[in-house]
């Protein structure tokens, strides 16, 4: 095997090597660096391992622990109608809607066999907190773009570091490939896109993955739409770090922290949309909640206030599940001992 490259120090040696030519036998590889990434593998005998079954192909040992999550879209629903209706976001929702309205005006220049812009790019960065909508919204705008034929599939492929970046030289770029081909005809998401850039790791292979995902803006501009997604200050730092990937992808779409009011109204929303129970006394869990919030100043936006939600429907369960005779009403309100309850079981932070 080719040895890319060797690191010493005062009390190790550390050798970057192509096992590329031995594609067939990268899952032994692999094992043996899940099985403990910090131990010193021999692959001394790499070249002397037998080759996977034939009824296996290299390829499918080589991408057999991706773990990409491919989603039809729903395009039955009314989905513009969905992202107005989302509580807060105002500058996001803006942001998206510009993004559809070029999108659907030089669909119709191109229908009509008029001139359309050069080089209008559709790959967007969203930035914001974790619980602040990102991944709801780009599945929303990429459901829309398939309702009005702007991509030729309802497709919306999430996915992150551990799909894109091999662990040996020579298995990221085709890793990467590999991501991108599946979602060709609709969305590619990337979450905590930054984590694909360690700049003070030199060794890393994040880098074969971001070269990649240029070609692939490249190669696939009618086809392809990728949204990085991830918080605001380290997405910066990336995007600086990676002026290919900056220059290609112009758009910012901000999501904002919600407010105390937003976060209330979120929680009554899921109550509202999945029908199982009711308030006995909204204006008791308004304040509680309001105070809760303004005095705790909770962490994680939208998840924050899902865990809630789900700590009131358990403590609801708590008070009713032993009850002898449950009526109706118990089984369907939640009331302030439960609201009390849940505030005080579910983590500010």
């Amino acid at each position: 095997m080719d040895v890319i490259a060797l690191n010493q120090d005062e009390s190790s040696n550390i050798a970057t090597i192509d096992i590329s030519k031995f594609n067939d036998r990268y899952a032994y590889a692999s094992s043996l660096y899940d099985a403990n990434p910090i131990a010193d593998l021999d692959l001394s005998d790499l070249d002397k391992i037998k080759p996977s079954d034939s009824s296996s192909s290299s390829d499918d040992k080589a991408y057999e622990d991706l773990n990409l999550n491919i989603e039809k879209l729903d395009t039955s629903v009314d989905a513009l109608k969905e992202l107005d209706e989302l509580t807060g976001l105002d500058e996001a929702k803006k942001q998206i809607k510009d993004m559809i309205a070029i999108a659907k005006i030089n669909q119709l220049r191109e229908e009509r066999g008029l001139k359309t812009p050069a080089g209008i790019s559709k790959h967007m960065v969203f930035v914001g907190d974790p619980g602040t909508g990102k991944t709801t919204v780009a599945k929303l705008f990429g459901t829309i773009l398939a309702q009005n034929k702007i991509i030729s599939e309802n497709k919306f492929v999430s996915t992150d570091r551990s799909d894109l970046v091999g662990h040996y030289t020579g298995t990221t770029a085709d890793r990467t490939k590999k991501v991108i081909e599946s979602a060709l005809g609709g969305i590619l998401f990337i979450d905590e896109a930054y984590q694909l850039s360690h700049a003070d790791s030199p060794t890393d292979f994040g880098h074969e993955a971001i070269d990649q995902l240029i070609i692939g803006m490249e190669n696939h501009r009618k086809d392809l739409i990728i949204i990085l997604a991830g918080y605001t200050d380290r997405m910066e730092e990336f995007l600086n770090d990676n002026p290919g990937l900056r220059s290609r992808i112009p758009n910012r779409v901000f999501f904002a922290d919600y407010t105390t009011a937003e976060l209330v109204k979120i929680i009554k929303t899921m109550m509202e949309h999945e029908g199982i129970v009711k308030l006995e006394d909204v204006k008791y869990f308004d304040k509680t909640v309001t105070e809760f919030i303004e005095t705790n100043h909770p962490s994680g936006n939208a998840r924050w206030a899902r865990n809630v939600y789900q700590a009131m429907l358990q403590a609801q369960a708590r008070r009713v599940a032993f009850m002898e005779k449950p009526s109706n009403d118990d089984l369907t309100y939640i009331n302030n001992e439960d609201v009390d309850a849940a505030i005080a079981n579910t983590p500010a932070n």
